[in-house]
């Protein structure tokens, strides 16, 4: 599970790594093509707005798998704690049975005790 999430990230940031260096790419060749200020700063918040565009596309794509992982992780985990539970209840049941076996057998031995350290008592 933490594989796929890890697989996700990466990708993701593969992404927006690659977005960033296109960004700058884009940046340094509209700053280093021969254009008047005008032009040059209007073609760069038509490319920063396609980016944008892009960006926000990307990310709405994402969000169903994003949401898809999360899910499977909160099951995987839901049943993990089920199981865990389980576990738990069934190792607590055998040692409740375990004492509950053992106490009778140590109350005939106090009651033996108890009735040995009565009679010397009477006795004397």
């Amino acid at each position: 599970m933490m594989r796929i999430i890890k697989l996700y990230v990466a990708v993701f940031l593969a992404v927006v790594l690659g977005m960033i260096a296109l960004t700058i790419g884009v940046v340094l060749g509209l700053i280093l093509a021969p254009r008047s200020g005008k032009e040059l700063r209007a073609e760069i918040r038509a490319r920063l707005r396609a980016l944008q565009a892009k960006i926000q596309e990307k990310v709405e794509e994402s969000k169903p798998k994003v949401s898809r992982v999360v899910e499977r992780g909160r099951t995987e985990a839901l049943k993990g704690l089920d199981r865990a539970k389980e576990a738990v209840d069934k190792y607590a049941d055998a040692v409740q049975a375990s004492l509950s076996q053992a106490r009778p057998e140590r109350r005939g031995e106090e009651g033996a005790a108890s009735s040995q350290a009565v009679a010397p008592a009477e006795a004397g």
